[in-house]
């Protein structure tokens, strides 16, 4: 379970993680190995917080997306009761990506 850096970031985060990580591998290698060691972590943490911009920007979009139809529905002041099922389905996929986003999951 701790060999998981999904897990392990949860737990303790993106900092805590680049500590844990420096302390494990300055305990067992040589200088110019643990320098190089350090960089690709760094490295594998930009992409990781890269891919977590993104899909936050995607999961923003689509939340943004249904909240224009949303808008759209209650334009005309009379909402039908084929509108309201629509509504509340629009209202859930909203609640999901919020949960995606702060769960970790895909956005």
């Amino acid at each position: 379970m701790l060999e998981n850096p999904a897990v392990l970031e949860a737990l303790i985060g993106t900092v805590g993680l680049v500590s844990v990580a420096a302390t494990a591998i300055f305990s067992r290698d040589s200088v110019k190995d643990k320098l190089k060691q350090l960089d690709t972590l760094a490295d594998q943490v930009e992409s990781r917080i890269e891919k977590r911009f993104s899909q936050l920007e995607s999961t923003l979009g689509y939340i943004k997306s249904r909240v224009d139809g949303l808008e759209k529905i209650l334009e005309d002041d009379i909402i039908s009761p084929a509108e309201v099922q629509t509504m509340r389905d629009e209202i859930l996929s909203i609640k999901e990506k919020f949960g995606d986003v702060f769960s970790g999951g895909q956005a």
